[in-house]
Formats: C-alpha cells, structure tokens, sequence
C-alpha cells in the first residue's frame, strides 16, 4: 500500500511539473504575455497606468553563442596543446533567425580559417592577439554568412590547455 501512494505521489508531481512547463513554454495561463489591446490602451487588467511616451529606441541586439572551438597546436609530430575559444556572435533582433539557420556553415568556416590561423599567429607571437583575432572572426564571419548579417563577435574566453 505505500509503494503505490509513492508512486501517486511522484506520478501527480510529474504530471504537475509538465504541464507547468508546458504552460510556461506555450506561453499559456499566467505565463501568457499582456495582450496587445492592453498595451495600445495603456491599460492593465483593467486598471489605467500612465502611457510612456514613443522613443523610437532600437531593439538590442542579440548574443548566439557558438559552441566551443578547440583548435590543436603541433610543433613537429608532437601535440603541444589545445586551445579552446568560446565565442559570441552579436546580431540584430530581426536578424537572429536568419542567422540561427546559418550557424553550421559559419562554425565550419571559423574552425577552417583558425586551424590555420592560431598556430601561425602563436609561432610569430608567444600569446593570443585578442583584438587581431576578433577583427579575423569578424572577416570570417562576414564572409561565411554576408555582409550586414553579423554586428560583432565577441570573445568570451581563451583557454590553453598543454597536452601532456
């Protein structure tokens, strides 16, 4: 007998847990977004609140982040190390779904062009150019996805990681 109020217990649970989170990413029920009417009447369920005046502010813009990318450094036959680059690519709001279809295709030519690139720039200098490689990621990027798709890439982190 008490297994199975155990397991009513843990199955009502369950159920109330999904359908919360099914509530929540449908946007239903108290998770639902303030309607249209409401915001245009400048009113909230019922109650008048004062109307903001219209600023024609840019939507901000949004941050895809790229899995990591880790790139090995050879000297000779041997693994040196790996380094690993943690990336953020900024895009317009409006921009973002586009952008989302074409992640693949621009994490292809960034790990093609800085397999290359970091071991070079690592031989001719003894640590990373942060500012070099970001303006070289905003080139790739451009290039992998065109122009005026991509506002900026950022760096989030740099990790070296010695191969032992």
């Amino acid at each position: 007998m008490p297994r199975i109020l155990i397991f009513i217990i843990v199955g009502v649970l369950l159920l109330a847990g999904g359908g919360v989170t099914v509530m929540q990413q449908m946007e239903l029920g108290p998770f639902a977004p303030d309607t249209v009417e409401e915001a245009e009447a400048g009113t909230e369920g019922g109650k008048a609140k004062a109307k903001k005046p219209e600023v024609d502010e840019p939507d901000p813009p949004i941050f895809l982040t790229l899995d990591p990318i880790v790139i090995p450094i050879f000297q000779g036959d041997k693994l040196t190390s790996n380094i690993q680059l943690t990336i953020q690519i900024e895009v317009a709001r409006n921009d973002a779904p586009e952008m989302r279809k074409r992640m693949t295709k621009l994490k292809d030519a960034l790990l093609r062009d800085l397999i290359g690139f970091v071991p070079r720039h690592l031989r001719d200098n003894k640590e990373m150019d942060i500012d070099v490689l970001g303006r070289r990621l905003m080139v790739i990027a451009e290039r992998a996805v065109g122009k005026g798709l991509v506002d900026g890439v950022l760096i989030q982190g740099i990790l070296d990681r010695p191969a032992f």
